[in-house]
């Protein structure tokens, strides 16, 4: 596997991922646990957490525009080895010429003008505290454009993919591009809990933690099962579009890194039931604030796992996309 190449997928996938998670993440978790919290101490929690997230923003713009150059010069040197010479600027524009580096053009262009129209405002609509108001029409609006140009850079993935290439890109790129939302919400949640989540609590006792952080994975469990959910059938889906047959996961290199992946997802799926069926119910059945605090670091301990699960799960996928279904293992 090149690695030139592998670099590039994971952190293209990893930077879109975050940047359109963090807008369902927010508006339908984080937002409205804040909401409940109408002590104004929690101001500057909310405050520590949005400057958490607009600089893990700035790092997914950053990654997902490295890992997007990485990608064109991976190709451009294809094209160069090809020919067997030195990179030419021909080979620049025969990479821009193709489909996959058109797309790939694009999402560049799609990154600068998502981070210069809509960055700057980012920290202030992640710190508004609205109290149990709905969030205002222009928050609506700004996070409306955001899940737009987001959706845009998973689209520009998406035609990059298997199954752009396929027979039936029609019906198989919608697929790939639900796939890649889904798996997107679940992995910006995670982050968000693991990462930024626990500066806001840090700020506060037992008692006010207990009050933000139950309802709130409650909030995020919710969501987390209808995205792992609808991640497994497109997954499944594409699969099928893409093997020939079920043998090809045993005689293929594509179908055996499917199946690590597969068994990535399996433990994924494992622990967030694990969290949402068992630890999460002990932590509401807390009978002291201390007891609860006990509990919530059990909960970060196994989000804190299953991140790592997610890290290991992109990777597979960046070895996934650079193999050819037919590629024997």
């Amino acid at each position: 596997m090149d690695a030139l190449l592998a670099s590039g997928r994971i952190t293209t996938f990893a930077g879109a991922a975050f940047l359109f998670g963090l807008g369902p993440v927010y508006a339908l978790v984080l937002h409205h646990g804040f909401a409940a919290a109408t002590d104004t101490k929690w101001r500057r929690g909310h405050e520590r957490m949005a400057r958490r997230l607009a600089l893990e923003a700035d790092a997914a713009f950053a990654g997902l525009t490295v890992g997007s150059l990485l990608t064109l010069l991976g190709q451009v040197r294809d094209a160069a080895q090809r020919h067997g010479a030195s990179v030419r600027a021909s080979d620049v524009v025969d990479t821009l010429g193709t489909g996959f580096g058109g797309w790939t053009a694009l999402r560049l262009v799609l990154t600068v003008a998502m981070f210069a129209a809509l960055r700057g405002q980012l920290r202030d609509r992640l710190a508004r505290a609205e109290g149990a108001r709905a969030m205002p029409a222009e928050d609506r609006t700004f996070w409306i454009g955001w899940t737009v140009f987001g959706t845009a850079l998973l689209a520009s993935i998406a035609m990059t993919s298997h199954a752009a290439a396929g027979p039936r890109p029609l019906l198989a790129v919608p697929v790939n591009l639900a796939h890649l939302a889904t798996s997107a919400v679940w992995l910006a949640g995670i982050c968000v809990l693991a990462t930024a989540l626990p500066v806001a609590l840090a700020t506060r006792d037992a008692r006010s933690q207990l009050h933000l952080f139950s309802p709130t994975l409650a909030r995020f469990a919710r969501l987390a099962f209808l995205a792992v959910l609808a991640t497994a059938v497109t997954g499944a889906l594409n699969a099928l579009a893409v093997l020939d047959d079920v043998g090809a996961l045993r005689t293929t290199a594509y179908g055996q890194t499917l199946l690590v992946k597969v068994w990535l997802f399996a433990w994924i799926v494992g622990l967030g039931g694990l969290n949402h069926f068992v630890l999460l119910r002990r932590l509401q059945a807390a009978a002291t604030p201390q007891e609860g605090a006990a509990r919530m670091r059990v909960i970060g301990g196994s989000v804190a796992v299953e991140f790592l699960f997610g890290v290991l799960l992109l990777g597979a996928t960046a070895v996934l996309t650079g193999l050819s279904p037919t590629s024997t293992g």
